[in-house]
């Protein structure tokens, strides 16, 4: 079982570029956003618990071996935010972070990402292993169901300690 923290950072855009609804249009609007000039990024945290499902292929003699891996990883959506960051060109900045409802309806609570992977495995001892793996995973179903598809990849290094029977 893994925890992952999946997201993205927008490029920064402008205020005047940006079109927003009316203030009345409560589904949309955000009261967070500042009134004036300025430059606006948010940064979006999906945060999962993931279930990796993997063959290993390993290879070598003595103490380290390498190995490459393929498989599934279930991943379970746990919790979303955001971080925004304004800053007007009157020198005023705005930053924070808000939590999203992930059990809303445009979410995708589960997802499923193949995995391919290759790294180092070492002996410590007879019984205990360091395992050092690079990995690299896609999203197959979107992230959200809205008209705009968004599909969450992620590359990273698994490192784990474990116990050989």
């Amino acid at each position: 079982m893994q925890y992952a923290n999946k997201g993205y950072k927008t490029r920064k855009y402008d205020f005047k570029n940006l079109n927003f609804p009316q203030q009345n249009d409560s589904t949309v609007y955000n009261p967070n956003f500042p009134i004036g000039e300025g430059l606006a990024e948010w940064t979006y945290n999906y945060h999962y618990l993931n279930i990796p499902i993997k063959i290993n292929f390993q290879f070598g003699k003595g103490k380290i071996h390498f190995f490459s891996s393929a498989g599934l990883v279930l991943n379970f959506l746990v919790a979303t935010d955001y971080n925004y960051s304004f800053k007007l060109f009157s020198g005023r900045t705005e930053s924070g972070t808000k939590s999203l409802k992930p059990y809303s309806t445009d979410f995708n609570k589960v997802n499923l990402s193949p995995m391919i992977s290759a790294g180092i495995d070492c002996a410590l001892t007879k019984h205990l292993s360091l395992r050092i793996e690079p990995t690299f995973r896609f999203g197959v179903i979107k992230l959200r169901n809205t008209p705009v598809a968004d599909y969450l990849y992620n590359a990273g290094l698994n490192s784990s300690f474990y116990w050989r029977f």
